[in-house]
């Protein structure tokens, strides 16, 4: 970057997230921005100086770590409860016919019922069984 910053074909614009581990162990990132100024010397364009800032921007970088894991967290949780919704839909529906058969007013079959049980049973034991995703929180 400070290279193409310093090219004589460029506008001069430096910019560089720098990622720097202290003495102690601890993690800090800077940004650094700059411009450089040419100067026309011979007919050439050729850098003078540069001038910029470093900042420390460390507190904002874990910020955005944090908000990264609190919306991995949150994906997770609406996944497992979109799960858990699914089934209790499921059981639901077999209740509804459970109880539409024992009334005599179901137009289906038994084992049209059956069927479905068995695929609330499967849901509740996928629900189980279910493992957290990966995440990098």
């Amino acid at each position: 970057a400070v290279r193409e910053a310093l090219a004589p074909s460029g506008d001069g614009r430096f910019r560089a997230e720098i990622r720097y581990v202290q003495p102690d162990g601890e993690l800090r990132w800077l940004v650094a921005r700059g411009m450089t100024e040419f100067v026309a010397a011979t007919g050439e364009r050729r850098p003078a100086r540069m001038l910029g800032t470093v900042m420390d921007v460390t507190a904002r970088k874990r910020t955005e770590y944090e908000l990264l894991c609190a919306r991995d967290d949150l994906e997770l949780r609406v996944r497992e409860r979109t799960a858990e919704l699914a089934c209790a839909n499921a059981a639901l529906r077999v209740e509804i016919a459970d109880r539409e058969a024992a009334t005599g007013s179901a137009s289906c079959s038994a084992g049209s019922s059956t069927r479905r049980r068995s695929s609330a049973a499967g849901c509740r034991a996928s629900s189980t069984t279910r493992s957290a995703s990966t995440s990098r929180c």
